[in-house]
């Protein structure tokens, strides 16, 4: 839209609307790409924490293998 928001002290509604919808559809954008990396995070720290338990676990395991032997 090519118009001032407001003339002579007087708001111009539409062109208001106009900026009011265009950033409403960009904040929708935002909010989803950062829900969606959140989601992606926790999946993430999900799987390290597992992957780390595991090293720990065979760790033990050749630490004690090694113990008996």
């Amino acid at each position: 839209m090519k118009s001032y928001m407001t003339k002579d002290g007087t708001v111009n509604l539409k062109a208001v609307e106009f900026v009011m919808r265009s950033i409403g559809r960009m904040e929708d954008a935002i909010f989803k790409k950062r829900r969606q990396e959140e989601c992606q995070r926790r999946v993430r720290d999900e799987r390290r924490k597992h992957q780390d338990r595991n090293k720990r676990l065979n760790r033990n395991q050749v630490h004690q293998t090694r113990k008996f032997a």
